[in-house]
């Protein structure tokens, strides 16, 4: 699971199975859905992958949320 957004609001996922009616699903989208997700798609860019300051704050938002990294985290501070 991504912890930094929601990548089913600014993507498009067709499984496998419906490889061959990718063009149609995406011609089902209606106009309010793909203006939604490009506004998500630039949100992101905006706040995560235009500037070496976004990645810094995408990978900080990520290590902060790691549950694995965390924890072990909190461990080491009842170590010391």
């Amino acid at each position: 699971r991504d912890r930094l957004m929601d990548w089913s609001k600014c993507a498009l996922f067709v499984p496998p199975r419906m490889k061959n009616e990718t063009v149609r699903v995406i011609r089902s989208l209606s106009e309010q859905d793909v203006c939604e997700m490009q506004r998500c798609a630039l949100a992101f860019w905006d706040e995560f992958a235009s500037t070496r300051a976004g990645w810094l704050r995408g990978l900080l938002r990520w290590v902060n949320s790691d549950p694995l990294i965390v924890n072990a985290s909190e461990e080491a501070v009842d170590l010391a």
